[in-house]
């Protein structure tokens, strides 16, 4: 819990994060600034915890990733988003429900020629 803490305020703070961390300076200098946001806090965190922490934002590991399109997916998308759709769906069926009637109404009524 404590490393997902990290990586959130590591989020939160653009100027803490650097575009890639690649150097040991960069390492250092992001452990420093966690030091210095959690020092006024009275925070305790050892730097083991700031290193995984570190660790895990360079891995990505708590980095929202979307699902691939799939079929199950554009189902699922599409139950969600049924307030968009539905009312047009309903609209067009009560439409061809009232032209089917209005065609059996007028088909009854006509002669027939035969």
């Amino acid at each position: 819990m404590l490393a997902m803490d990290i990586v959130d305020t590591l989020r939160r703070d653009r100027r803490v994060v650097s575009q890639e961390l690649l150097t040991e300076e960069q390492e250092k200098q992001l452990l420093e600034r966690l030091k210095d946001i959690y020092g006024p806090q009275g925070i305790e965190v050892s730097d083991d915890i700031l290193k995984e922490g570190v660790r895990a934002l360079r891995e990505e590991r708590f980095v929202y990733k979307p699902t691939p399109p799939s079929f199950s997916r554009t189902l699922a998308v599409l139950y969600v988003r049924r307030r968009h759709w539905l009312k047009l769906v309903i609209a067009i069926g009560i439409f061809a429900l009232l032209l089917f009637l209005f065609n059996d109404a007028i088909s009854t009524t006509l002669p027939e020629g035969d």
